[in-house]
């Protein structure tokens, strides 16, 4: 049996971690069986293996990192959506958004939620809402340093915004284009490139709480309806609810 972990949903958003969210929606479009436990983001870190986000526990072993445990499930349940027989032109093309959307996107995004002009505390409350009071208080304060700091490192927290959003329009530019008229981001049918692709844009474009890069990737349509089209076909409504 899979155990998948994931922190619950967000409004539209269905983690805030886009690599939860990334595992979930393969698992979803390769229909790959598995069970659903929530747990606080900071305990999942503590959890999993490497403290990474996201893991799963399958038949007492844990496996963590979004990619590391694809590779597992295309090996122990089967390539359900093709990608180990994807012809080089495609396996290339896929490895480049990846990379695009997992070095480059994934800090920007983290930049947009809490630097910027960003409602910072409400998201720092919902992330800690298991906690309550001072302690509450602290874990916002806490989580906003820890972030800068990450930020810094990472070289995204030196820039100002209107730099940190040049680099986002050029990203959204390369993903325009290569989703193009496509349904997806190889052709006709996903691939496990389409998981990460919409976790991470859906991070910007399904974030409940408005703020100016969320704002700037709204503004390409054709990514609004690629998140809208990928959350309507793998997230039923009786998919869509937290466990108990």
């Amino acid at each position: 049996m899979l155990t998948f972990y994931r922190s619950g949903r967000f409004g539209d958003l269905g983690d805030v971690s886009p690599y939860v969210y990334k595992l979930e929606t393969y698992m979803r479009t390769a229909r790959v069986p598995f069970d659903t436990k929530l747990m606080p983001v900071d305990q999942m870190l503590m959890s999993g293996p490497r403290n990474l986000i996201p893991f799963i526990d399958e038949d007492g072993e844990r496996m963590g990192d979004s990619s590391l445990i694809i590779e597992h499930l295309q090996k122990l349940h089967g390539d359900g959506l093709g990608d180990l027989a994807l012809p080089d032109e495609l396996k290339y093309r896929a490895h480049l958004i990846k990379k695009l959307l997992e070095n480059d996107m994934f800090y920007i995004m983290i930049y947009s939620r809490w630097l910027g002009g960003a409602d910072y505390k409400t998201f720092a409350k919902f992330v800690n809402r298991h906690r309550s009071g001072d302690e509450l208080a602290f874990a916002v304060d806490r989580s906003l340093e820890s972030v800068k700091a990450m930020l810094h490192g990472f070289r995204m927290g030196r820039y100002e915004e209107t730099v940190v959003e040049g680099f986002l329009r050029e990203n959204l530019d390369c993903l325009t284009y290569w989703l193009g008229n496509q349904r997806y981001f190889l052709g006709d049918q996903p691939h496990a490139v389409d998981a990460g692709a919409f976790s991470q844009l859906a991070s910007f474009i399904h974030f409940p709480i408005d703020n100016p890069l969320a704002k700037v990737a709204k503004s390409y349509t054709s990514l609004v309806d690629y998140c809208d089209r990928m959350k309507a076909e793998f997230y039923p409504p009786d998919a869509w609810a937290d466990p108990a």
